[in-house]
């Protein structure tokens, strides 16, 4: 009998946000069940409040860029808890511009953990 465990993503992904482990594929996998949605890049930082802070900047493929207000803002509250949901982190959400965000390919780092600079620079 074999006893399944473990995660599909490699350990050196993962990130620790608010004392939460979390992986980047989970969060690829919640962005990118939503068709609306084209690319996302993640940050991790520490806020002015001193409070780790993860953002998603995400940009809406062009053919639902001119999606409603009210609908858009369905479409954050969802993606916002269904990231709660699978991460344990609540996450800032903010619509971008697609280029605003860098060109990702293949198995993307889409995320960048600026805490260390954040303490350098206080």
């Amino acid at each position: 009998m074999a006893i399944e465990s473990g995660t599909v993503s490699r350990y050196d992904d993962m990130l620790k946000i608010k004392g939460n482990n979390v992986w980047p594929s989970a969060i690829d996998e919640v962005i990118f069940s939503n068709k609306e949605i084209l690319e996302y890049k993640g940050t991790v930082y520490i806020g002015e409040n001193g409070r780790e802070i993860a953002q998603i900047e995400y940009a809406y493929k062009p053919q639902y860029k001119e999606l409603s207000k009210k609908k858009k803002n369905l479409l954050t509250s969802q993606l916002r808890n269904k990231i709660k949901e699978k991460t344990n982190v609540l996450m800032e959400l903010k619509e971008v511009e697609r280029s605003a965000l860098p060109e990702f390919e293949y198995k993307a780092r889409r995320w960048s953990d600026m805490r260390q600079e954040t303490f350098m620079r206080a």
